[in-house]
């Protein structure tokens, strides 16, 4: 039996089966990295309930960032899909690499409405309606920038769901001194109140960018889903 779960820096399924070492100490369980991957294998010694057990318990340790598709971007469309939800995003640090990640699953057309990149702070205004004072105030990669992005896109796209990203990819600090791997990721809905994260990625440029849009679709997944962020 293999798990697969989204696992940005590698921490969840490390510690997810040094827990389950020690409630089943004699199972074996294998966790392999592919990309921004973890797949844990539980190799069974003590047959095939105590197996389900633990496999159960995995599961529960892991939470939502357990998929059985094809890839990610692949699980978070299905989970959109089922859920009749459509989603738009909008773009800084990334620069369309969330809503390219989705596109490449065939059938996204079904709740991908667009993307709107907005790398300067002019185009954060004046695309996406971020308050100019927001702006000068905490700067373009901020809580409150990312906030109003995402409801900025949100109302703009007439979406279901909507998801922002602004940060500093690197490779030194940005422009207000945050280091890099900073990122703010905001997910809007009509029917909640915005929820916005602040995360600090670790690795080079490529790294960041990519972990933060893989996060982005996390989002978007786990609320189709209605699982916590």
């Amino acid at each position: 039996m293999v798990l697969r779960c989204l696992d940005l820096e590698g921490e969840l399924a490390e510690s997810a089966a040094r827990t389950l070492a020690r409630e089943f100490p004699d199972l074996r369980v294998e966790v392999r990295r592919e990309g921004f991957e973890s797949h844990l294998r539980i190799n069974p010694s003590a047959g095939p309930e105590v197996a389900a057990h633990a496999e159960a318990a995995l599961r529960r340790l892991v939470g939502p960032a357990v998929f059985d598709d094809e890839s990610f971007p692949a699980a978070v469309v299905h989970a959109l899909r089922a859920a009749k939800k459509s989603v738009a995003l909008a773009e800084s640090l990334t620069a369309g690499l969330a809503s390219s990640l989705l596109a490449e699953v065939p059938g996204a057309s079904e709740v991908l409405e667009g993307a709107m990149v907005t790398y300067s702070t002019e185009l954060k205004a004046r695309w996406l309606g971020v308050p100019r004072g927001v702006l000068a105030e905490f700067g373009p990669v901020s809580e409150p920038t990312a906030r109003a992005m995402a409801e900025g896109v949100l109302a703009r796209s007439g979406a279901d769901l909507a998801v922002a990203l602004t940060g500093w990819a690197g490779p030194g600090p940005g422009a207000d001194g945050q280091p890099a791997g900073t990122v703010y990721l905001a997910l809007a809905d009509p029917a909640s109140s915005t929820h916005v994260e602040h995360r600090l990625f670790s690795g080079d440029r490529d790294e960041v960018r990519r972990k933060a849009a893989l996060r982005a679709l996390d989002l978007l997944r786990r609320r189709a889903l209605g699982r916590p962020a």
